[in-house]
């Protein structure tokens, strides 16, 4: 049986780096929110989606931002607990990555959803190739043109791994299951000078490092980007390399580069040149890993920018940010929610043009 959901959300307690000296970015709030997001996605048109955070038990799975507010979307789909989604860059359509991890008896699956009836068009339920008893299916990233999808499994049970899902064939495989990049660093849990525990149902308190997490692929679908949440750096392979099943996983795991410095991060999201945008929790704020491997905080705010989770870029050169006050919420505050909204989509220019569809 898998792991409960309260056992696998402690493991997302993690820990955040943080700077003193930046350059503040302008914060513009996309939507303001009564219930607490996840991800996002954005589309080619400009259409915000967002999942709402499994942690507060939310009303539904998904919404659509509209004129600033929340609207239900493919609300009477078949969802269990939903996190990751993403645009497809071909066919328009939206992705969601269904973990299931509020319903012990549920099975994880990928919904590709038509945006223009807000209907499935296609799901994929996940195999034993791909799920296991300490498997969280968090993130997730949509290579297009190769027709697979990548998804980061931080995986309690020590052994994070990227899993890959073929479009074609429907065919799921682990990859770099347990390889080093994939795995938490050991760094402690801080944000806004507070040291973060976690009490566990029985009353041991936990600071947890988190695996791979944050995911992204490139516009040109060249290079995959992924580090773990608990972790320093960025590391990007190739898409090829990955989906070369002839490459075992030590070879593979030869060919991922170091792309750069980051703080401790749930999400990431790529521009045309390479700036790898960062969720900089502990600084309460956005950074960008620049393709010289230096990193930098972008914009920093208590309220405005407290825990933020996914990120998206969109239309108009803007790279979107869902915030949502975990560490205040009973997940990450010994069972006390002082986590209130309003919650947050915000929005800050990019550093360079965007692609849409990531």
């Amino acid at each position: 049986m898998r792991h409960s959901l309260p056992a696998l959300l402690a493991a997302f307690v993690i820990s955040f780096a943080s700077s003193d000296v930046f350059a503040e970015a302008a914060i513009e709030v996309a939507a303001v929110m009564d219930e607490a997001p996840g991800n996002i996605a954005v589309s080619a048109a400009g259409r915000i989606f967002v999942s709402l955070h499994q942690a507060y038990g939310p009303s539904t799975n998904i919404v659509e931002i509209v004129d600033g507010t929340s609207v239900p979307f493919a609300d009477d789909l078949d969802l269990v607990s939903v996190l990751g989604l993403r645009v497809d860059a071909v066919t328009g359509n939206l992705w969601l990555l269904d973990n299931a991890r509020t319903d012990p008896d549920a099975t994880p699956k990928l919904v590709e959803v038509d945006l223009a009836t807000g209907k499935a068009v296609r799901t994929i339920m996940m195999d034993d190739q791909a799920t296991d008893s300490a498997t969280f299916h968090n993130d997730l990233a949509v290579a297009s043109k190769h027709q697979a999808i990548f998804i980061a499994d931080p995986n309690i049970g020590g052994q994070s791994t990227l899993v890959v899902v073929d479009l074609q064939s429907g065919e799921q495989f682990r990859r770099l299951r347990g390889q080093n990049a994939l795995q938490p660093e050991d760094v402690p849990s801080v944000i806004a000078g507070r040291r973060l525990q976690f009490e566990m149902p029985d009353g041991s308190i936990v600071e947890p490092r988190v695996g791979i997490n944050p995911i992204s692929i490139s516009p040109d679908e060249e290079w995959l980007y992924f580090g773990s949440m608990s972790g320093t750096a960025i590391y990007r392979v190739k898409v090829t390399e990955v989906l070369d099943r002839s490459l075992s996983d030590e070879g593979l795991a030869a060919r991922i580069e170091r792309y750069g410095d980051k703080p401790v991060s749930g999400g990431i999201t790529v521009d045309d040149a390479g700036n790898v945008y960062i969720t900089d929790v502990g600084a309460q704020g956005l950074g960008v890993t620049r393709a010289d491997g230096s990193y930098e905080l972008l914009a920093s705010d208590a309220d405005k920018l407290d825990w933020t989770d996914g990120l998206s870029v969109g239309p108009g050169g803007y790279v979107y940010a869902t915030v949502n006050r975990l560490d205040t919420s009973p997940m990450m505050n010994g069972g006390i929610n002082e986590s209130e909204p309003p919650f947050y989509v915000v929005r800050i220019k990019a550093l360079a043009p965007t692609t849409v569809g990531r």
